[in-house]
């Protein structure tokens, strides 16, 4: 693969993680979050949610749309908990 079609192909899935996110922060009722897709960043991680942004390290476009839907579900959880803590 050329180095041409390799950049294209990552922006490609960046703005295509972009999109998804939107759509999910819509539905969702979610302003905060931003993604970043690292391809091969971690090798024992799929993703990984830090203060307000999605870390995407799948190199396989439906591998990472389904990282960035885990980690979505994965932040709303962890919301819950620690407003649930600040309440106790």
């Amino acid at each position: 693969m050329a180095t041409e079609e390799i950049c294209e192909t990552s922006l490609s899935l960046q703005k295509r993680l972009e999109e998804e996110l939107e759509r999910l922060k819509k539905i969702l009722g979610i302003n905060d979050l931003q993604v970043i897709w690292i391809p091969e960043g971690d090798p024992k991680l799929s993703g990984k949610v830090e203060g307000n942004t999605i870390f995407i390290y799948e190199v396989d476009e439906e591998k990472a749309i389904d990282a960035l839907r885990h980690e979505i579900i994965d932040y709303m959880i962890s919301k819950v908990i620690e407003l649930s803590l600040i309440h106790i």
